[in-house]
């Protein structure tokens, strides 16, 4: 999973809040609520809640999943 701060209008991309993105499907997530801050969670190296997280093994790549993904919806 990816997190992308806010961003204002006028920085070359599209504005918008902060989002998360699935490793798997490429949806982006919005995190309107609360500061536009990285959610504890992120900072902690977890995923969101109802999200899957998977390692490599030797822990050098991390993926999130959404429920969508990890339970074969999408």
């Amino acid at each position: 999973m990816s997190y992308r701060c806010g961003i204002g209008a006028g920085m070359g991309l599209k504005p918008g809040g902060p989002v998360i993105i699935c490793d798997g499907c490429g949806l982006e997530f919005p995190l309107d609520r609360g500061p536009r801050i990285p959610p504890a969670w992120f900072l902690d190296g977890k995923p969101p809640r109802g999200w899957r997280g998977l390692r490599m093994a030797d822990g050098s790549r991390r993926w999130d999943l959404c429920p969508g993904c990890w339970k074969g919806d999408r």
